[in-house]
């Protein structure tokens, strides 16, 4: 009699498992979209050759490693809670911050370009070969707009 018990109770614990993994799979792909899409604006704009997906996982990644820190140094799991949340954000960070970086580097370059671009024109070079010119010899990031 109580083995009859367990196979609804096994029948409904299962049940509730598979609606969780899926309701579990449908909002981490809707986040996965969401986040990538943001990400690969930014690795774009700063020329980063790399799938957003990875920045996806590096935040998972560095939100369980500063959980997992932060609830073994204080020995209680709620602990970790603030410190998973601040590694979720880390690899967003950290790109935000190379894109930013580029972005001030190219713009200290730009005058440089436009005043090497103005004095190739007034050598007699055409706007296409004084861009030529300007690419050989400046550095990244303005090489590679």
């Amino acid at each position: 009699m109580a083995e009859a018990v367990w196979v609804p109770v096994f029948g409904s614990l299962l049940c509730f498992v598979v609606a969780g993994v899926r309701l579990f799979a449908q909002g981490w792909e809707r986040y996965e979209r969401t986040y990538a899409k943001g990400a690969e604006r930014t690795l774009e704009a700063a020329w980063i050759s790399m799938p957003p997906s990875v920045i996806v996982y590096c935040s998972v990644v560095c939100a369980l490693a500063a959980y997992l820190a932060a609830a073994a140094a204080w020995g209680n799991p709620w602990a970790g809670a603030p410190f998973a949340l601040g590694g979720l954000a880390l690899p967003r960070m950290a790109l935000w911050r190379i894109k930013r970086r580029r972005d001030r580097l190219f713009g200290l370059q730009l005058v440089d370009a436009l005043a090497g671009l103005s004095n190739a024109m007034k050598a007699g070079l055409s706007l296409p070969q004084g861009i030529e010119m300007i690419a050989r010899e400046m550095h990244d990031p303005i090489r590679q707009e």
